[in-house]
């Protein structure tokens, strides 16, 4: 029995051994001339536009990935700055063709950010919508929306530029976009990230937040609206209305279901002084941002864990009275789970159910004061 079990470890040891030889690469860099993939995001600095005048000049684009023309191969999608935007069509083989020009999709001169990728009216075609910002003028800012037609003779996918006509030519300083379907009614929503430096220059003064959607770092969340005449969905701005209405420096984008019930909730990491935002899904057309919340119960859980460590072992001169503190412990902790389910959000339920335990073994050390 022992021979059995000596040889088996042996023979998963050198598995696992053998397994390891090698470089350990995953990936193989493909070089631009090999690939047709030569798309550089140059940024040309001036007396008006450089990091001094504009600090977010070195942000970047965005880049998308998807099957355009429907021949199961991937195809890439860049946005770029100060030059045009770029389509490459994906040959096979790793082999990729600038198609930009015959698919009618440069980005008209905008300075591009994010951009997402939707099938805006279920024609079974890939659309473009691509995020704009920095220029003065805000139609220079305003967001395009490549609609596919189809493709040409070489099948190469032909777009036409239909932002307008959807209602979603947003023009705010907008950083990246997500469509998702908010309301579960069947058709995808777009939330569009808004990011707008001060011409002051100063992001981290503090100020008071503002909360009644009256900045214009708020974001957006547009309702997808069907127009019988139009036989296409309209956008309606329906921000304020949903409860979107906390100003931010945006930078990130998340979709998901957090708390797990069925409505797609929205996480937004914001830059500067301006908290990252958790959008919870309230079921009837309206979100509460709960990050607060979370944070609370986090805190109280420390508050526990520290009550904890004075009824056991004591912390002389800063916990005082062991018993009191351990007490208080409890009751903060327990304060922050009822406001929680007051609220009636199931979130950051690792939090909740640590501090629940946490209470206990608060409430057990009590008993042992108690005992001793």
């Amino acid at each position: 029995m022992k021979k059995i079990l000596s040889f088996s470890l042996f023979l998963y040891v050198s598995i696992n051994l053998f397994s390891c030889v090698g470089d350990g690469t995953m990936f193989t860099q493909l070089p631009a001339e090999d690939t047709g993939i030569n798309f550089v995001n140059k940024i040309t600095e001036s007396d008006t536009m450089n990091v001094l005048t504009f600090e977010y000049i070195n942000n970047g684009g965005g880049v998308a990935v998807g099957d355009f023309n429907n021949d199961s191969l991937p195809d890439v999608y860049f946005t770029a700055n100060q030059v045009s935007n770029k389509l490459f069509l994906n040959k096979g083989d790793f082999k990729f063709e600038d198609v930009t020009t015959q698919a009618g999709v440069d980005g008209q001169k905008k300075w591009c950010s994010g951009v997402a990728i939707v099938d805006i009216n279920n024609d079974q075609k890939l659309d473009i919508y691509v995020c704009a910002t920095a220029k003065k003028s805000a139609q220079e800012r305003a967001n395009l929306l490549y609609v596919n037609q189809g493709v040409d003779k070489k099948n190469v996918p032909i777009f036409k530029e239909m932002a307008q006509e959807y209602g979603i030519a947003d023009t705010t300083h907008s950083t990246n976009a997500a469509f998702f379907d908010y309301d579960n009614d069947g058709d995808l929503d777009l939330y569009v990230l808004v990011n707008e430096m001060d011409d002051t220059r100063f992001p981290n003064k503090y100020h008071e937040k503002i909360k009644d959607g009256s900045s214009k770092r708020t974001d957006k969340l547009y309702r997808n609206d069907w127009n019988e005449s139009l036989k296409h969905a309209v956008f309606t701005d329906v921000s304020k209305q949903a409860g979107i209405l906390i100003e931010g420096y945006g930078l990130g984008l998340n979709i998901t279901d957090i708390n797990r019930d069925g409505w797609k909730d929205i996480y937004v990491t914001n830059d500067y002084l301006t908290n990252d935002l958790l959008y919870i899904n309230n079921h009837d057309g309206t979100f509460t941002d709960l990050v607060r919340a979370g944070i609370l119960v986090q805190i109280c859980v420390i508050i526990c864990i520290i009550g904890i460590l004075c009824c056991i072992i004591g912390i002389p001169g800063f916990c005082g009275e062991r018993k009191r503190f351990c007490f208080l412990a409890a009751l903060y902790c327990s304060v922050a789970i009822n406001q929680v389910i007051a609220d009636k959000q199931a979130i950051h339920y690792q939090y909740a159910m640590l501090a629940c335990q946490l209470v206990a073994a608060c409430n057990s050390c009590l008993n042992l004061y108690r005992i001793i």
